[in-house]
């Protein structure tokens, strides 16, 4: 530890590790781990896309359905019991949301 309190990182008082003081990038050492380092990235990357738009296609799917539901007629008959549940609950917040209109 310095005397002002700091604790110096790196190696103890030995020589440093490039020329200029600066510790080298281990991956310009070794070109062959940068790019099997860019290889596994490229793959990651590959595979978040993938991933991105399977559950992309989901949503859109799960949108439609519910689409497809709040417009059935069996929805709207059942809208006012379901208006009527929610008085007798007491559920006043959602009262108030069945009775404002759907926002755009």
């Amino acid at each position: 530890m310095a005397d002002n309190g700091v604790v110096r990182s790196g190696n103890d008082g030995q020589e440093p590790d490039g020329a200029d003081g600066a510790r080298q990038d281990p991956a310009s050492e070794d070109p062959v781990g940068a790019r099997t380092d860019h290889e596994r990235l490229l793959i990651q990357l590959a595979d978040a896309q993938r991933d991105l738009a399977l559950w992309s296609a989901r949503a859109r799917e799960s949108t439609t359905e519910l689409q497809r539901v709040l417009r059935s007629r069996s929805w709207r008959l059942t809208m006012p019991l379901r208006f009527v549940s929610k008085l007798v609950r007491g559920d006043w917040i959602a009262v108030q949301a069945s009775i404002q209109p759907p926002r755009t």
